[in-house]
């Protein structure tokens, strides 16, 4: 996304129906699934691709395709010798511009033989993707025993990000547990260019979605990629990722979060409903500052200037929770402008300590 680089495409089956137009995948493949026609499909989905890459490389177009793999299909015994089959009928099409996903859940039902599937892939030169990543356990132990090439983060995730810390934080974690093992990860759900600019800030550069591409014929392609330019927020990200430059970004979008609840709070007519919570050190900034940041970073000025700002704006979002429950919404409301202001005086000394995290790097 930073550099507007394509590094592939997913191949994505529709049904040009005679009768009901054009149809989604949702409203014909589950009846095929379990079936010997699910396993034919798929085997021309994967033909379909490689003739595919073999025209554009005709036009002196190389471009990576990924198709999906029903489970039934990768746990059939013949997978691997059936695919060196449709490999081999494609002589132009080199086996490295083929990469299969499969559902991490699924991939987890069988792992020692997913695990198998993934090596005989690359000896043919196949790469491997974990689609759907973050719908199942995503753990350690299942990235170090399935060593695929990519890990695609669920796209019902990266959508919510910026409106749900828990999606936020499963988003940030996935990050880092592909960057330990040193496998690539990649966005899904894209929609639009604040997302972009966030993933980037938290070391996720590779994407795709709306706010990339919608769905197009393989003809459309090389036209949009002439056209296509990224948008200029994803290009001027901080180059590169830190640990601690993606906790505080992180940090920022908590932040935001908070105090639109509790805009939203103030906003509702039951002023008993719970409030967002007040405590300085519970969120997620407030965690990082007094933790593993006093430890690396207590010297640095930038550092020191934050937790006052970050303490007051806490202080004035008590009190204005307190105005609120004592009936005096006015003087509520006036406390929510001193605190959006402060809220932005933070966010500067934010800014300001990535820069200074980078240079003491």
């Amino acid at each position: 996304m930073r550099a507007g680089r394509l590094i592939g495409v997913e191949a994505l089956i529709r049904w040009q129906h005679p009768e009901r137009a054009l149809l989604s995948p949702a409203e014909f493949l589950p009846p095929l699934e379990g079936s010997e026609l699910e396993i034919a499909l798929g085997e021309w989905v994967i033909e379909a691709a490689l003739t595919q890459i073999e025209r554009w490389r005709a036009s002196n177009l190389e471009i990576k395709v990924a198709v999906n793999i029903a489970p039934a299909h990768l746990a059939r015994a013949d997978f691997i010798a059936r695919l060196a089959q449709i490999i081999a009928r494609h002589p132009a099409a080199p086996p490295e511009s083929l990469q299969l996903e499969v559902l991490e859940s699924a991939a987890l039902e069988d792992i020692g033989h997913v695990a198998a599937i993934i090596e005989a892939c690359r000896r043919h030169g196949v790469g491997f993707a974990l689609d759907d990543f973050g719908t199942g356990y995503s753990s350690l132990t299942y990235l170090r025993r399935l060593p695929a090439d990519l890990v695609k983060i669920d796209q019902s995730c990266v959508r919510g990000m910026l409106a749900d810390p828990n999606d936020l934080a499963i988003v940030e974690g996935i990050v880092g547990l592909a960057e330990a093992f040193r496998i690539a990860a990649l966005a899904e759900g894209v929609e639009n260019e604040e997302i972009g600019a966030a993933l980037i800030h938290l070391g996720c550069t590779l994407g795709q979605g709306y706010g990339i591409a919608r769905p197009m014929p393989a003809e459309a392609l090389p036209g949009w990629i002439e056209r296509w330019r990224p948008p200029a927020a994803w290009a001027v990200q901080a180059r590169g990722r830190k640990q601690d430059e993606a906790v505080l970004t992180a940090a920022e979008i908590d932040h935001r979060l908070w105090i639109e609840r509790l805009r939203a709070w103030l906003a509702a007519d039951d002023a008993a409903a719970d409030a967002p919570a007040l405590d300085a050190r519970d969120c997620r900034f407030g965690r990082w500052y007094h933790g593993t940041g006093q430890m690396h970073y207590r010297d640095l000025p930038a550092f020191q200037a934050i937790d006052p700002l970050h303490r007051r704006v806490h202080d004035l979002g008590a009190a204005l929770v307190a105005q609120r429950q004592a009936g005096d919404l006015a003087a509520a409301r006036a406390a929510l402008d001193e605190l959006e202001a402060t809220s932005r005086q933070l966010i500067e000394r934010l800014h300001a300590q990535a820069k200074a995290v980078g240079a003491a790097e």
